[in-house]
């Protein structure tokens, strides 16, 4: 699957092209508006860097460009770089 990730300290945006794993289920907020419970989103698995050395996170695709932050890392790839979370801490990184 071919998707591109961009933030606004980087000049070019990396394109990626990377096989989907599997596809996860993630239950809607709740809204009159949406009728389904459910939308499905292809997971990857990505190459990041964090405090210099190279993962590989299993990452679920959607289009973050209207979210304030455009990659959140969940609780098994907090796991996996051996992340140690302030739940009292707000938006400590950018």
């Amino acid at each position: 699957m071919k998707f591109k990730v961009s933030h606004p300290d980087i000049k070019e945006t990396p394109e990626y092209d990377l096989p989907i794993t599997r596809i996860v289920k993630i239950k809607n907020r709740a809204n009159k508006e949406i009728s389904k419970k459910y939308n499905s989103r292809p997971v990857v698995k990505m190459p990041i860097y964090f405090d210099g050395k190279l993962y590989n996170i299993m990452v679920n695709l959607i289009d973050r460009s209207h979210f304030s932050t455009p990659m959140l890392l969940g609780r098994e790839a907090l796991d996996k770089i051996n992340a140690i979370v302030d739940s009292t801490a707000v938006n400590t990184i950018r």
